[in-house]
């Protein structure tokens, strides 16, 4: 299952949120500024998503590797989950493309949904269409049928709004 959070966050940020930092993009640095005590984390899947970002010739290579710098700065929490995790997280993640909630292909999509519901993180943040593509409903049921807390999910300008 999952290994302990050091405080209950309410939000988890997915990879694009953490490029959009690591860029400077205004509406992410206002998001930051307004959130970073509420307890913002940063899942298993982003962190390594960030560090192939930051280790091969991407076009946003230099803002993961601003990102991966800053983590610790911007007060951001990156968790980890136990081993049993992974296989929890990978097994749903399945699921959830195979019922339509996720389309086909989409694994890092479904590890970092199932990721922070694990958690119990109750907001997920993005900017990822796949990701705010999902019917909020459809997602709730899909979770609960995998014993898992629900998640919503919102794109950080429609939080600041």
């Amino acid at each position: 299952m999952a290994a302990p959070v050091p405080q209950r966050p309410r939000f988890a940020l997915d990879t694009n949120v953490l490029i959009d930092l690591g860029e400077g993009l205004p509406f992410a640095q206002r998001f930051l500024a307004t959130y970073r005590n509420a307890g913002l984390a940063v899942p298993p899947t982003v962190i390594q998503e960030l560090v192939h970002i930051a280790t091969t010739d991407h076009k946003a290579q230099k803002y993961a590797q601003t990102a991966l710098g800053n983590i610790r700065r911007w007060h951001l929490i990156p968790y980890d989950l136990k081993a049993v995790g992974h296989g929890i997280t990978e097994v749903n993640a399945q699921k959830l493309m195979a019922s339509g909630v996720l389309p086909d292909g989409e694994n890092n999509d479904g590890f970092i949904v199932v990721e922070t519901a694990l958690v119990e993180i109750p907001n997920l943040v993005t900017s990822d269409i796949h990701l705010l593509g999902i019917n909020p409903a459809k997602l709730v049921q899909k979770l609960n049928e995998f014993d898992l807390s629900p998640v919503a999910i919102f794109h950080p300008m429609n939080i600041l709004r």
